[in-house]
């Protein structure tokens, strides 16, 4: 109950603040076309509108994106893997996660097994461009990249590669050929943490005091 209570008098004294008051619009950037930043989104929305912000969404090419968040053109990112602040240290993350993501491996042929990192080791594989968690573990006999999850595919169903590696959150709004196989467990699987520029070091904190509102 004593934190409850904490939480309700945090969120009462971020909603009266001055810059919540003169109705301040809150600009971030997000991976165009990417199904799990619009997803992840609809949460941001909320976190920000009920610290009384308007939200305005910017879409940009997948690391682009993270760039443009780093380099403080937006207030902040919607949502990255936790080690990111590591590679972007203008970049801090909120203490709870926005949303979960799992990867897997896609192929068309059945003698294709996929089961681990070190099995693409000698395979030609495809990955969206600026999905961190594909760029660091993929090490494959040469690596293709799509600039989204429907050039991903096209690599895959003209055979360019033997293998493309995606989140089933934005695979799954595609409509796969009937020969497309998953890997039965995933290869990664990780939380996502919204992002906010260390410009902005005042605006993390009510962002999670409202998530500790919002996400239990």
């Amino acid at each position: 109950m004593p934190k409850l209570i904490y939480g309700i008098v945090s969120l009462i004294g971020v909603l009266f603040s001055p810059q919540v008051i003169a109705g301040e619009q809150k600009v971030i950037c997000r991976a165009e076309n990417h199904f799990v930043h619009k997803e992840a989104s609809k949460t941001v929305e909320k976190i920000y509108t009920q610290l009384g912000y308007k939200v305005v969404f910017k879409d940009f090419p997948n690391r682009r994106a993270l760039q443009l968040a780093a380099a403080g053109h937006c207030d902040g990112e919607v949502g990255r893997i936790p080690s990111a602040p590591a590679k972007y240290p203008t970049l801090n993350k909120t203490d709870k996660p926005i949303i979960t993501i799992k990867a897997y491996a896609y192929s068309l042929r059945k003698e294709v097994n996929v089961e681990s990192w070190d099995d693409l080791m000698h395979m030609d594989v495809a990955i969206v461009r600026g999905e961190l968690y594909a760029e660091r573990n993929v090490k494959a006999r040469k690596t293709f990249y799509a600039e989204n999850y429907i050039k991903l595919f096209e690599l895959l169903n003209l055979r360019r590669v033997q293998v493309v590696v995606g989140l089933s959150e934005g695979v799954k709004q595609l409509t796969l050929h009937t020969h497309v196989r998953r890997s039965e467990a995933p290869l990664f699987s990780s939380h996502l943490y919204h992002l906010v520029h260390k410009k902005n070091a005042d605006l993390l904190a009510r962002v999670n005091d409202a998530m500790n509102m919002l996400i239990n």
